[in-house]
C-alpha cells in the first residue's frame, strides 16, 4: 500500500463549528437592530428564504463580490419574510455574520498536528464560500494547508469528481497517496470512488452501520496513514 503523503480535511463540521446556529445568530442580529421576532417565526422566515432563494438561480459564488451580493440577498428576504424593512439588509448581514461565532472542535489541532508529523502534508478540500479564508485566519490555521482547495475557486463541488482530481493536482499526489476526512457520507464515498482512502467522521455516532471508513474522533485519522 503506498505511504500516505497527503491528508485532505473538510473544515465544516469537520475542523470547526460554530457557538450559535443561525436562527440564534438571526435573533441576536435582530435585537442589535432593535427589530423583534419570535423563536417561530425565525425559523419560518429561514425556511422560506431557503426557498425563495432556490428560486432566485443565483450564480455561483465565486468571488467575495459575489458572496457579498449572496449574503444581502439572503437578508433581504428574510426582513421580507419577518415584516421588517428590507432596506436593513447589509445590516442585519454584518451583525449575523458567522466568522465570530467560528469554533474548532477540541480534537483539530491535535489531529491536524498528527497528520503533519506523520503524512507531512495537510490540505485542505471544502465546499464553502470565499469566506471560509476568514474563518480559517480567525481560528488561527490557515496556513497550516498546502494546498487550500475551496469550491468556490474550483467553480465545482463535492462530491463531484473534478473538485477531488483538483485537489489531487494541487497536492501532486496520485490517489492513493491520500486520505480525505469529511462529515458527509457521500463526499466520503465520492473519495474512494477515485481511489482515495476516505474516511467519514462521524461525531455523533449517526453512521453505525456504514459501510464506509469511520471515526468519531478525528485525532483516530492516525490509524490510515500508513
Amino acid at each position: 500500500m503506498p505511504k500516505t503523503r497527503t491528508v485532505f480535511f473538510d473544515a465544516w463540521h469537520t475542523l470547526f463549528t460554530v457557538r450559535a446556529h443561525g436562527p440564534e445568530r438571526l435573533a441576536t442580529a435582530l435585537r442589535a437592530l432593535d427589530l423583534t421576532a419570535s423563536e417561530d417565526d425565525i425559523r419560518t422566515a429561514i425556511d422560506e428564504t431557503r426557498l425563495r432563494l432556490k428560486a432566485l438561480n443565483l450564480p455561483f459564488v465565486a468571488t467575495p463580490e459575489h458572496e457579498r451580493d449572496w449574503m444581502t440577498t439572503q437578508s433581504r428576504l428574510m426582513l421580507e419574510a419577518l415584516g421588517h424593512d428590507p432596506a436593513l439588509a447589509e445590516a442585519l448581514t454584518a451583525h449575523s455574520w458567522y466568522v465570530p461565532y467560528c469554533i474548532l472542535y477540541d480534537d483539530s489541532l491535535a489531529a491536524l498536528d498528527a497528520v503533519a508529523a506523520r503524512a507531512g502534508s495537510v490540505a485542505l478540500l471544502s465546499n464553502a464560500f470565499p469566506s471560509l479564508l476568514d474563518a480559517l485566519a480567525h481560528l488561527g490555521i490557515v496556513g497550516r494547508f498546502d494546498p487550500l482547495v475551496i469550491s468556490a475557486f474550483e467553480g465545482v463541488e463535492k462530491p463531484d469528481p473534478a473538485i477531488y482530481h483538483a485537489a489531487l493536482r494541487a497536492a501532486a499526489v496520485a490517489p492513493e497517496e491520500a486520505v480525505f476526512v469529511d462529515d458527509l457520507a457521500e463526499n466520503v464515498a465520492a473519495a474512494d470512488a477515485l481511489g482515495m482512502t476516505g474516511v467519514l467522521i462521524d461525531r455523533d455516532a449517526s453512521h453505525l452501520g456504514t459501510a464506509l471508513r469511520r471515526i468519531t474522533r478525528l485525532t483516530d485519522i492516525v490509524a490510515f496513514l500508513e
